[in-house]
């Protein structure tokens, strides 16, 4: 059950992505400072997602861990 809820996680974390680099070039157009400052926080967008996805995974990871010792 952990993994499927960690699957889903991971699923809207890549669709919200994927929107947000769509958005970004849909809105910014061809001015240069708002396409930087917009392609700035798509990278800490990203970086904050796998960065939470993987924290997510330890976390499972050691339920198990926790879970399996305790039988």
């Amino acid at each position: 059950m952990m993994y499927n809820e960690l699957w889903v996680y991971e699923q809207f974390v890549a669709m919200y992505t994927s929107m947000a680099q769509i958005t970004n070039s849909i809105v910014v157009g061809n001015n240069a400072a708002d396409a930087t400052r917009t392609q700035q926080l798509l990278t800490a967008l990203i970086d904050r997602s796998e960065y939470n996805l993987q924290a997510m995974k330890q976390a499972t990871q050691r339920s198990i861990q926790l879970i399996s010792q305790m039988e």
